[in-house]
């Protein structure tokens, strides 16, 4: 793997910052697949999907396997996630666990709805200014596929967690209000 500093980009850099240029006028929220650095081993992949109906897609967030604990690789990514999540306190998310069908449906559903909870319980006590009343968590196990299951590439892609909007007017009204150039709420910085 190719970890020269040249190749890698950070959250906050220019990279990110076009990126999200490019998504709003093209009426995308949002989508991000960036290499940064991690003084540990490997970069992290931090990928980011945010799409026009306000859903947002986590591939493969890293958890300990078999496991709803997340790994600390997985934090700085919900802490992004948090980041834009405050930017839009009108709106409610249900946070969905998502499984390749490696596990038997009724335990793959009970694991993601853990992990779907664990990512919830993270981002209410690490931001305690993201309204928790407006995220609820859901496992699904391998009902909704994004991919194959039949290879690796494909199961990675089906563990997710996505955030999707559940109060759509609000999202409608937030659409207008990008639309006409109104700036988003400022977030706090969490709780360190």
């Amino acid at each position: 793997m190719d970890t020269r500093a040249e190749i890698l980009c950070e959250r906050d850099g220019p990279e990110v910052s076009a990126f999200r240029t490019a998504c709003a006028e093209h009426r995308i929220w949002g989508c991000f697949s960036i290499m940064e650095a991690n003084p540990h081993g490997n970069p992290y992949n931090t990928g980011l999907i945010i799409d026009d109906t306000g859903a947002i897609r986590l591939l493969d967030l890293p958890f300990v396997t078999g496991k709803p604990a997340l790994k600390p690789e997985a934090l700085p990514i919900l802490d992004e996630v948090a980041t834009l999540l405050m930017q839009y306190p009108t709106l409610s998310f249900e946070v969905g666990g998502h499984n390749d069908n490696s596990l038997a449906q009724v335990a793959s559903q009970k694991l993601t709805e853990q992990r779907a909870k664990a990512v919830v319980n993270y981002l209410s006590q690490k931001f305690p200014t993201l309204d928790a009343s407006k995220l609820s968590a859901i496992g699904y196990g391998s009902a909704t596929p994004v991919a194959s299951n039949m290879n690796a590439v494909g199961r990675a892609k089906n563990r997710r967690i996505e955030f999707k909007v559940t109060n759509t007017d609000e999202l409608k009204a937030e659409r207008v209000k990008r639309d006409l150039g109104a700036e988003p709420v400022v977030p706090v910085e969490p709780v360190k």
